[in-house]
């Protein structure tokens, strides 16, 4: 995989060439990454993934501030508590 700049990513062309062994992917640097992300904290909590238990119905949701919640039957959003990322062995 080749990372490109983005500035040089749009000054080539834009056809996909069949014949070529790799695919250009636009290259963000780790500031703008930082940045993105710095941006992104904050502001209201949402739900971003949504997922349903076939076998339960039961909704569990991803929220932008990562926390998970379960919502079952009792029509009441209950959030699933998990470790701490200091608790955690890598």
């Amino acid at each position: 995989m080749i990372y490109l700049d983005p500035r040089v990513l749009a000054s080539m062309k834009t056809e996909p060439d069949p014949d070529a062994a790799v695919e250009p992917v636009p290259y963000y640097s780790n500031e703008y990454a930082r940045a993105l992300a710095d941006e992104a904290r904050g502001g209201p909590e949402f739900f971003i993934q949504l997922l349903i238990d076939p076998d339960t119905r039961e909704l569990m949701g991803l929220t932008n501030y990562g926390r998970i919640f379960t919502h079952g039957s009792d029509e009441v959003w209950c959030e699933i508590s998990g470790p701490e990322p200091g608790d955690l062995e890598l």
